[in-house]
């Protein structure tokens, strides 16, 4: 065998090993994921598997992606890591999610589509950027991100695993609040040019998830039938106040409380 033939003998069998074992890979290692960064952006947190993974019944993710327009936009990188957590949130659902990935380009069925679902395109040269995800659940209730702005890029888990669990409990259960702190903002008075303070954030984000009740520190009764009672600073509670959580616990009902200490 002369030199030349040998040669490329070699490189054909090279290029034949390459092909099966990427095949194999492919095939046999399609739920391995390995995730090398170093804030582990890739990576679900027990949290979220959780979510995804007691899901009683399929959850479909539409994600609407327009690929060049967001890489003229320089977006391509963020679209990727997007793509990467609804991939991993599938992964983790064993079957349960359904992720349908969209490609919408201008004046077609999948564009209009994605305006009647409430996303919203950004004018991008001659095109539109679509770059949100639309989820549905058995009984056609529907969540919506109309557009991943990557100043929220911190918070993309969590808006996806909000997402998904509000579509799994479409039956909100009922907290309850209980704090010697103004959670729910306070109204200005025009009058003395003073303005209202916003409810707090945790009240917020409850209030997105849950059906919240409010309560006051100074009734003396817990009512009976929240699935949790959450007691945020209980400072200068009235004595009836206290033996009204003490009894509710007592009487089999869960309470988180936050103390700053």
């Amino acid at each position: 065998m002369n030199k030349r033939t040998f040669t490329l003998l070699g490189t054909g069998v090279a290029l034949v090993l390459f092909f099966g074992v990427n095949i194999l890979a492919n095939a046999g290692l399609r739920s391995v994921r390995f995730d090398l960064t170093e804030e582990k952006l890739f990576s679900l947190s027990d949290g979220a598997k959780r979510i995804a993974r007691n899901l009683d019944e399929p959850v479909r993710l539409y994600f609407y992606y327009s690929e060049e327009p967001a890489a003229e936009a320089g977006l391509a990188a963020y679209g990727n890591r997007v793509r990467e957590i609804l991939e991993e949130f599938e992964l983790a659902s064993d079957g349960n999610l359904i992720l349908e990935r969209i490609n919408p380009e201008l004046f077609s069925e999948e564009e209009d589509r994605a305006v009647q679902e409430g996303l919203y395109g950004v004018p991008v040269g001659s095109e539109k950027l679509f770059f949100g995800l639309v989820a549905t659940n058995s009984t056609d209730d529907r969540e919506v991100i109309a557009f991943f702005d990557t100043r929220n890029e911190r918070f993309l888990e969590y808006d996806i695993a909000r997402l998904i669990h509000s579509l799994a409990n479409p039956d909100r259960q009922k907290v309850g609040v209980l704090s010697s702190l103004p959670l729910e903002g306070a109204p200005g008075n025009p009058m003395m040019g003073q303005q209202g303070t916003p409810p707090w954030q945790v009240l917020a984000q409850l209030q997105s998830l849950f059906d919240v009740e409010t309560l006051d520190p100074s009734a003396g009764e817990i009512p009976d039938d929240l699935e949790v009672l959450v007691i945020i600073h209980p400072r200068n509670f009235a004595e009836a106040t206290l033996y009204a959580i003490d009894q509710y616990v007592l009487a089999g009902g869960k309470a988180i409380v936050y103390v700053d200490p």
